[in-house]
């Protein structure tokens, strides 16, 4: 679906059921086409869940992607082309125009202002001048105390053109005297003194919202943090799948082409090899072996304590993985690779131990056990024998028969047959996540 229709789409449905709703920023464009990596669309947070229901019942497209902050939610949509090997788009719903809680412009008062943006039949609609300007610089300066680039000629534009407006607007939060001064330096390109302005500007917002309604503060507060702990120190966040198959069944060159076709499907991606890195939010990366069988293996002893630790690790990588969104994270082999081809790993310890220590780690939400005919793997790599290797292709099709997530994927059918098969299964089960996420 083009992005002008699915555009038309949405938009028009929003209307239909009378949500007041905008377009924040980058709308030039909209709707045949986009100039930022995703749509910031204003909704007044009652109708924030209209709003959702609206998206997910479009069904030529999937909801790939579903992330919940205090002030916004994130939706990643998948099935609307938007440019050269852009598949998928996100779509960001912000509910509030706050910093961690607490509100520097009121959404209902903007979504009361709204213009008709040029050249889209009267589709898309965006915040008046002031409005925008206010909140194209806010959003960046209270977070790190600077103005994006590509926004500061309109921001110092409207500053000028429209001084008693933006004024009003400042005012709300704080005082007069200071808003001029704020205007003054943004208007001179004076960093260093808006730097100075932000600590007591963040101060007289909580001030002045904790004067107002304490406990509507506090909440706001409370419920910004709750949100980031759960997305950053949680499994919440994370979309997991991992490949698996001999040498030779392709899991790499896979990989690579599927992360390639599902950008904008999931915001970010995370390629693990077998075991998490040690550091948070950095991807593993496996080692080149190219005589998998050649060392006897490690006693009992030290096999069970290398299992164990290689548990720990994956326990801790579920909880501090460093990821800040929504991430698909993929696994190249994963720990039941351990007791399907031990001596690769020089494991000397009962099988039966492994096995047993596999059902206390995380496991991948979907499993996908590459095959092809062992002589077509063969003749790719021959780090091992034939015969093992016809051993280890049955096994693996062996162990995915006792997993419920578990789908096996030929990978003899030529790439891009193999790629496109891969898409639509890995499409699938995030479609499905979303819905269960949703209610999370």
């Amino acid at each position: 679906m083009l992005l002008a229709v699915f555009l038309t789409h949405f938009i028009s449905r929003l209307d239909k059921k009378n949500i007041s709703h905008c377009v924040l920023r980058n709308y030039e464009s909209l709707p045949e086409s986009n100039i930022g990596n995703d749509i910031d669309f204003l909704v007044l947070p009652t109708d924030v869940e209209a709003t959702i229901n609206v998206l997910f019942d479009i069904k030529e497209v999937a909801i790939t992607g579903y992330i919940k902050r205090s002030y916004v939610v994130s939706l990643f949509v998948y099935g609307v082309e938007w440019g050269a090997g852009f598949n998928a788009i996100q779509i960001d719903l912000f509910t509030s125009l706050s910093w961690k809680g607490l509100p520097y412009l009121s959404s209902e008062n903007v979504l009361n202002n709204l213009i008709e943006v040029p050249d889209s039949d009267g589709l898309i609609k965006r915040p008046a001048d002031h409005y925008e300007a206010v909140n194209s610089l806010f959003s960046s300066y209270l977070v790190g105390g600077w103005i994006k680039d590509k926004y500061q000629l309109s921001i110092k534009s409207t500053f000028n053109d429209q001084y008693d407006d933006v004024l009003l607007l400042l005012h709300e939060i704080m005082t007069e005297k200071k808003a001029k001064q704020f205007i003054d330096h943004v208007l001179n390109d004076e960093i260093d003194k808006l730097l100075a302005l932000l600590p007591r500007i963040k101060l007289r917002m909580l001030r002045k919202s904790f004067l107002a309604n304490p406990m509507k503060t506090l909440y706001g507060i409370l419920i910004y943090y709750y949100y980031e702990i759960k997305i950053r120190f949680t499994p919440h966040p994370i979309d997991s799948i991992c490949f698996l198959g001999p040498d030779g069944a392709g899991k790499s060159t896979l990989i690579k082409l599927i992360i390639e076709n599902l950008q904008g499907a999931t915001k970010g991606f995370s390629c693990l090899h077998l075991k998490p890195a040690m550091k948070k939010n950095v991807s593993s990366t496996p080692v080149l072996v190219e005589n998998p069988h050649a060392k006897k293996p490690r006693s009992a002893i030290i096999s069970i304590g290398k299992i164990c630790f290689l548990g720990l690790l994956y326990w801790k990588n579920q909880f501090f993985h460093g990821y800040k969104n929504l991430t698909l994270r993929i696994w190249d082999r994963y720990f039941y690779d351990v007791y399907i081809d031990p001596k690769r790993y020089r494991f000397g310890a009962p099988l039966w131990i492994a096995k047993l220590i596999g059902k206390f780690i995380p496991q991948p939400e979907l499993i996908i056990v590459l095959d092809a005919p062992a002589e077509t793997i063969y003749e790719r790599k021959q780090e091992v024998t034939f015969e093992e290797l016809n051993r280890q292709r049955l096994a693996y099709l062996e162990f995915s028969k006792n997993q419920e997530n578990s789908i096996v994927l030929k990978t003899d059918m030529g790439i891009e047959e193999t790629v496109k098969n891969g898409c639509i299964e890995i499409v699938g089960f995030m479609r499905k996540k979303q819905l269960k996420r949703r209610v999370l």
